[in-house]
């Protein structure tokens, strides 16, 4: 009997419509000036091509977060924290650094290329904070000769985005997990 109403229930309520929120609705590439865009996802789940203004180079270390209501809030290239914008915001300057960071961003490139590199996600409990979790890359000899790519420490730096602002940092480069596999 148990299941009888178990299943009535997972079946009245796989009916109802879903409001979902639309943190992720804006993907953004750039090569650094020759070409930039963003993909944008319509309630139907449909991608729309959207123009961006940006020179930075987004092709490689980019992840963007938005509002509720699917407005791109912030984005990064992989060295700093950005708003809609392309401004770097309060304290967002400098995630990553060391030699990687000495040697692309600098020079204004994006971020070398590690796949999966950074992730924004809304704090569950406070809806104007948002964490970024970011990992630092590193080029080191190897015995044979080669070169050893290293993608550690996992760091997150913490955002605080309120109202009528543009965003700050208020943690940044924080080790979460300094072991990572290769």
């Amino acid at each position: 009997m148990r299941y009888y109403f178990t299943s009535i229930f997972i079946f009245i309520y796989s009916c109802l419509p879903l409001v979902a929120q639309l943190h992720d609705n804006v993907w953004l590439f750039s090569d650094g000036g020759q070409f930039s865009a963003g993909l944008s996802f319509t309630s139907e789940g449909e991608a729309i091509i959207v123009p961006v203004e940006t020179d930075l180079d987004l092709f490689n270390s980019a992840s963007s977060i938005c509002d509720v209501n699917g407005n791109l809030l912030l984005f990064t290239d992989g060295c700093n924290i950005y708003n809609a914008d392309s401004e770097i915001i309060t304290n967002g300057e400098g995630i990553n650094i060391g030699e990687t960071w000495d040697n692309y961003c600098d020079i204004g490139f994006g971020y070398p290329q590690v796949l999966q590199s950074s992730l924004f996600l809304n704090w569950p409990e406070n809806p104007a904070r948002y964490i970024l979790f970011h990992r630092k890359l590193t080029f080191e000899s190897s015995p044979d000769g080669g070169i050893d790519v290293i993608t550690a420490p996992l760091y997150y730096s913490l955002i605080s985005y309120e109202e009528n602002t543009d965003g700050e940092v208020v943690e940044k480069n924080v080790i979460l997990y300094d072991d990572l596999p290769l």
